[in-house]
């Protein structure tokens, strides 16, 4: 059987949100992201670094977004395409990262 057009179209698209609110490397936080849909993002203090499959890279951020979204306390402030481009420095977002791993 053939597959359908959507099916054929996807590809990954990698992209960096940047949020603002609570510390999303807390437990709780974290567990929250992981149950919202972001099991194919990597987690820092401000940031969420996502290799996400999508027909688009548009459908794939705005997704992800509401993912962010859906979690109390987050808000996305940024997208951007690597997490070699967000801001260093005192009031920066930490690289620190941990990764969801599916059970």
């Amino acid at each position: 059987m053939a597959q359908s057009l959507s099916a054929e179209c996807r590809a990954v698209h990698h992209f960096v949100l940047v949020t603002e609110g609570r510390d999303l490397l807390d437990d709780a936080n974290l567990e929250a992201l992981y149950l919202a849909g972001c099991t194919d993002a990597s987690i820092g203090h401000r940031t969420v670094e996502f290799d996400r499959e999508a027909p688009t890279r548009w459908d794939a951020i705005q997704q992800a977004i509401r993912d962010v979204a859906a979690v109390s306390g987050l808000r996305v402030v940024d997208v951007r395409d690597s997490i070699d481009t967000v801001p260093t420095g005192p009031t920066a977002p930490s690289r620190r990262r941990s990764r969801f791993v599916s059970q």
